[in-house]
């Protein structure tokens, strides 16, 4: 089975990067950016893969306050992108989306633990571009019969971490 994750570099993906059988965006030997479009589909369909952890993002919330738009770029169009890519190859495996628990914004105490129906209230330009792709991976799941999963993770740290 080949596993496509996208973010390979990152933090998470550099983990899963580790295991047999995962494979990073490249073409011709260089990363793919989500945004390029022809680039991705050309990278998708010489990967095929049989399933897909969607990591790539624009994950850091100052960065998402001084450039909305690349934020939300990556993290939004980008998701659509390679749902796009992926659609093209006619991808039938599972999807899985990490999204981020930033969605819910502040929550008071006595709302501790949160449920997954607790509602999102985005407090910045990152946690809005992943509800928004949350959105958009819920709809082709309805409208275009993906198997998507989406996971909700809070912060976490390790070995290997970025300091910023």
């Amino acid at each position: 089975m080949n596993i496509l994750v996208t973010g390979l570099g990152g933090f998470v993906g550099s983990w899963i990067g580790a295991q047999r059988n995962v494979l990073g965006l490249q073409f011709n030997g260089s990363d793919v950016d989500l945004c390029d479009t022809a680039k991705l589909s050309q990278a998708i369909d010489a990967i095929r893969p049989d399933a897909v952890i969607h990591l790539a993002a624009q994950s850091h919330v100052q960065e998402s306050f001084r450039d909305p738009e690349h934020t939300y770029a990556v993290n939004f169009d980008g998701t659509r992108n390679l749902l796009r890519a992926l659609k093209g190859t006619g991808f039938s495996g599972r999807f899985l989306y990490v999204s981020s628990a930033d969605i819910y914004g502040a929550v008071e105490e006595g709302r501790l633990p949160i449920s997954e129906e607790y509602l999102p209230r985005p407090r910045n330009p990152y946690a809005v571009s992943k509800v928004a792709a949350e959105a958009l991976c819920y709809q082709w799941s309805q409208s275009e019969g993906l198997d998507c999963v989406i996971a909700r993770p809070f912060n976490h740290i390790g070995p290997g971490q970025s300091p910023s």
